[in-house]
């Protein structure tokens, strides 16, 4: 069943790059955020509400959750600035903060009234990138509630920048950096193992100056530390593990460029904790590299987990032969498992201490890896767009998008995922990515067939959307401009489930079975999302670019259409191969059919001759007509009567059915003579009105190039008389123009940041300040404060008798 909402706010298509991603649901799944832009201009986010029962099972009834059915929020001005020069790219939630989050008091924005935190959301572009915590007005706050379907306005509580040290670097321009993208650390949520603090972001940049690749994380645990001899400012949460350089060249099989247009977090079922401390990063050819370990500060992972892959190291470390290079990984990535994780208190789970009084090790730089696929050697094809992970699979399953509609399904073994290190010697690095490359292999190419024609700018992996199934791990939702189909293909969890010997993780399903189905054809689309939620339902929700809003139920669309690829194949008895149910039926000749279904004549008259000549065959002499009636005798009649009715039954009637078939034969042969007859002289007249059109348009295209000769004269003029009235700009100043607009933004905002901090400082002046310390930090503070006076003065002593000793000598 689809349910049709339609927003009335006028939507205007964002200038620049087009992004597919500009829709997300919030952690529980019972809000759909759209970041939208109005005809004049004004960003804003529309928080529409789902619709499910309140009172379903497994909600409390005695705890409402004054759930409104539509939120409007407009973003703060600098972000508005931000977004008019640079068009947004992706948003997505933040898991952490919900509906369920107690009221919080906010004066300055609510009129005084409580507010309920709606959800936090983390939204960027490719120059900038923001963190923005959604709220609105509480009904309950004021005693009264809330009507139903009553429109709210909502309003931003807290907007932060989590990575604007590592972009307004004042080593690189804002003109040659671009963001690549940004994700969220793993959880639970997204199927990892691990359970990294809420808020914690990795985003890969690329400087085309240099053409340097950097992967930078924004650890939120540091942000929440409390310790009173600690104080950690939101800039030093920012790592960056990993820095690379590709080469500038075009691969020569492809003719694509180098360049990392994608990352995903890796998982997979065996060794899970050592794939999901794993990047996965795609090239513009299809190949895919590997970074590990990627770990946030205050990750949790189970300790069974952690022993199982500390156990499976230390068996490859000790399989291997000391000092060669598969010893010296295992060795390296041993020591830093031992030396970042520390167990709680009862050992049930180990804590990821990156900052906190963290060894050495934990800094070590991070070696890029690969590629661990290199799919371009294979069978080069259109470049790539956009990587996922897919399939819950005991090896590391992915899924990746290329231009067309075209998605390549690939596993790789989670053994090829260790970690490693820049210190890494050469040989050792050659050798080690050379193993790497013969652990993986692509299972399945599945084509769309999408057309996308000529393109007015670069696809970007925000052209291209894949949303794997949180239900149904078979299945792949493919989003792209104007199409949304739906992929299911068992390829990668039978392909896995084989080369781990068939032992672990079976399933009932033991054939390969992949075919697509359209879910939504023809329509521009602003983004699509898929919710697991089990109250809400199996939903695959689509939001056009005129507001309209679809959600599809999966489960019912995924049941019509295999029951219809299975009758289909009984009806026709085809092999199990890759059904597309987006290609054009084949039209049929009704001729050449009928022709077909019609058994040769002289197949059809065989039985008849043998018939014939078997009749006449068995003819006995017997006396002619001349024998008189009288001298008949009863045994010669019975002869006679016995002959005739032979000939009536072998030759007779024999006879009659040939001449039967000979004149129904005839008229077919007729039919289709003169059908092919009519046939001939329409083509004939389709032939004469062909050529007559072609005269015209021969003369057509004559005077068309007159026309066009004499315009291209005339636009020649037009353009010298015109080159004068342009002002002209390069590019460089053009870059150089954006860069001091977004330096002026941020200037801006940085103001606003300062005068609300000397309004609280003035507010708390004069007021005394209750500070908890520790009597020896106390007394250490004295002595330092006792011993600096000391220093000073006898520093102070020493300057005086330097320059009494200079003005003598000067004397």
């Amino acid at each position: 069943m689809s349910h049709l909402m339609v927003s009335d706010h006028v939507l205007r298509p964002a200038r620049g790059e087009s992004s597919l991603r500009l829709c997300c649901l919030g952690p529980d799944e019972r809000f759909l955020h759209s970041l939208i832009a109005s005809s004049d201009g004004t960003y804003l986010i529309e928080s529409r509400s789902r619709p499910f029962e309140e009172d379903d099972e497994g909600i409390d009834s005695d705890e409402p959750l004054d759930v409104p059915s539509f939120v409007r929020t407009e973003l703060p001005d600098h972000v508005q600035e931000s977004f008019r020069m640079d068009p947004p790219v992706e948003i997505f939630a933040i898991h952490g903060e919900s509906l369920r989050t107690p009221l919080v008091t906010l004066d300055a924005q609510s009129s005084g009234r409580q507010a309920k935190i709606l959800t936090q959301l983390c939204m960027y572009s490719r120059k900038s990138v923001f963190v923005v915590k959604l709220a609105f007005a509480s009904a309950d706050s004021v005693g009264s509630s809330r009507n139903p379907g009553e429109d709210t306005h909502g309003f931003v509580a807290s907007t932060t920048e989590p990575f604007r040290q590592v972009l307004s670097d004042d080593a690189y321009s804002w003109s040659s950096l671009d963001v690549i993208r940004v994700r969220p650390a793993p959880t639970h949520a997204k199927g990892s193992v691990v359970l990294a603090p809420p808020g914690s972001l990795a985003m890969l940049m690329y400087h085309r100056e240099n053409r340097l690749h950097t992967l930078s994380l924004f650890h939120a645990g540091l942000v929440t530390t409390t310790n009173a001899t600690l104080t950690i400012n939101k800039e030093h949460c920012l790592s960056l593990p990993l820095e690379f350089v590709l080469e500038d060249v075009l691969d020569e099989l492809t003719g694509h460029d180098q360049r990392i247009v994608d990352f995903c977090f890796a998982a997979s079922i065996e060794l899970s904790l050592l794939s999901s401390l794993t990047i996965l990063l795609i090239k513009n050819s299809g190949d895919v590299l590997a970074a590990s370990p990627v770990v946030f500060h205050g990750t949790v992972a189970k300790a069974g987990l952690f022993e199982e892959a500390l156990d499976y190291i230390r068996g490859q470390k000790d399989s291997a032969t000391r000092g060669d290079f598969k010893w010296n990984q295992c060795r390296a990535a041993e020591q830093y498992l031992l030396d970042v994780f520390s167990p709680t208190n009862k050992a049930f789970f180990y804590t990821a201490n990156m900052f906190v009084d963290a060894l050495p090790s934990a800094a070590f730089p991070l070696q890029i890896q690969g590629p661990v696929l290199y799919a371009s050697a294979i069978e080069p094809g259109p470049p790539a767009l956009t990587i996922e992970s897919f399939g819950n699979v005991g090896m590391v399953g992915i899924a990746c998008g290329m231009e067309n509609g075209n998605v390549d399904f690939a596993i790789i073994s989670p053994s090829a995922l260790l970690p490693r290190f820049s210190f890494e010697a050469k040989v050792d690095s050659y050798a080690l990515d050379d193993a790497m490359m013969r652990l993986s292999c692509i299972v399945e190419r599945v084509s769309l067939g999408l057309e996308t024609g000529a393109q007015s700018a670069r696809q970007t992996n925000a052209s291209m959307v894949l949303l794997p199934d949180p239900i149904v791990e078979t299945l792949l939702h493919v989003c792209t401009k104007t199409n949304l189909s739906t992929i299911s293909t068992t390829a990668v969890r039978l392909t896995s489930r084989r080369l781990l010997g068939g032992k672990k993780h079976e399933d009932a399903s033991t054939t390969l079975n992949t075919f697509a189905r359209p879910c939504i054809h023809g329509s521009e689309l602003h983004g699509a999302v898929v919710s697991g939620d089990a109250y809400a339902g199996h939903e695959l929700i689509v939001r056009a670019h005129d507001g309209q809003v679809v959600c599809v139920d999966v489960a019912q669309s995924q049941a019509v259409h295999e029951l219809e690829y299975m009758t289909e194949r009984s009806a026709t008895s085809e092999n199990n191969q890759l059904v597309l149910t987006m290609s054009a039926p084949k039209a049929s000749d009704d001729a050449l059919q009928l022709l077909e279904d019609i058994r040769p004549f002289h197949e059809k008259i065989a039985p008849l001759l043998r018939q014939l000549e078997k009749g006449i065959g068995g003819l006995t002499q017997v006396v002619g007509s001349s024998t008189k009636s009288s001298d008949i005798s009863p045994e010669q009649l019975a002869v006679a009567i016995q002959l005739h009715e032979e000939c009536n039954q072998q030759i007779v009637l024999p006879l009659v059915e040939l001449k039967k078939l000979t004149v129904m034969r005839q008229e077919a042969l007729k039919n289709v003579v003169d059908s092919q007859q009519q046939q001939l002289s329409a083509l004939s007249r389709t032939v004469a009105s062909l050529q007559i059109k072609a005269s015209t348009l021969t003369q057509g295209l004559v005077g068309a190039a007159t026309n066009a000769s004499i315009l291209s004269e005339r636009g020649v003029g037009l353009l010298q008389a015109c080159k004068e009235l342009v002002p002209t700009i390069t590019q460089a100043e053009y870059d150089y123009f954006q860069d001091i607009q977004r330096v002026s933004t941020k200037c801006k905002q940085v103001e606003k940041e300062l005068e609300a901090a000397r309004a609280t400082k003035v507010k708390l002046k004069g007021e005394p300040l209750e500070v908890d310390i520790d009597p020896e930090q106390a007394k250490l503070a004295k002595d330092m404060l006792r011993f600096s006076g000391l220093t000073l003065a006898n520093m102070s002593r020493q300057i005086r008798d330097a320059e009494m000793k200079l003005h003598r000598a000067l004397n």
